[in-house]
């Protein structure tokens, strides 16, 4: 018997582990970068775990893709593309039956919009994006580059924050990318 989130929360790691070995952590650590990003933004406690939450889990509408796909290294054609950008959605009617917050729904769906509008699923752009998505699009973005991923090197810190820059207006919101940056700056001393 689940008897709270942090059982549904180690449920899905190990879910999105089992289905995608290079995600590993990968939930984990995006949610508490954004947890600290949301914090250094000074928003609201409900906001915060709303933000929190969705991270975790932001990536279990990859269950509904192939693995072929998932860990391809080579470049993806018009068809796995279209997969991959379904995630968001998909991620959102395989948590609705939990009934969560709707604000966790709309960070799910939203985690990979940028903010000059070129982002998926629904092409929104700068203020209509929720602020948790601006958020976790930021830090989603910080943590692939980072972290293990089989078709990319891993950037250091410094490497990762100047590649990101080149996106801050076109990907982020460059006002929260800028609290987002010193907020690293800050912690790695880069």
């Amino acid at each position: 018997m689940i008897r709270d989130y942090r059982e549904i929360l180690l449920l899905i790691d190990s879910i999105i582990l089992f289905h995608d070995p290079n995600s590993n952590g990968h939930g984990l650590r995006t949610s508490k970068l954004a947890r600290k990003l949301a914090s250094n933004l000074k928003l609201s406690k409900p906001i915060i775990e709303n933000i929190t939450f969705a991270m975790h889990v932001h990536d279990i509408g990859k269950i509904g893709i192939a693995e072929s796909i998932l860990n391809k290294i080579t470049k993806l054609t018009v068809a796995e593309r279209a997969m991959i950008k379904s995630h968001s959605m998909s991620g959102v009617e395989v948590l609705r039956p939990l009934k969560l917050h709707q604000g966790i729904y709309e960070i799910v769906s939203q985690v990979h919009e940028n903010w000059n509008g070129s982002g998926y699923p629904l092409g929104l752009k700068e203020d209509k994006i929720c602020i948790g998505a601006q958020i976790g699009r930021i830090v989603d973005y910080y943590d692939s580059m980072t972290n293990f991923r089989i078709y990319r090197e891993i950037f250091s810190t410094q490497h990762a924050l100047e590649e990101m820059n080149k996106d801050s207006g076109i990907a982020f919101n460059p006002e929260v990318f800028k609290t987002f940056e010193s907020m690293i700056l800050m912690e790695y001393s880069v």
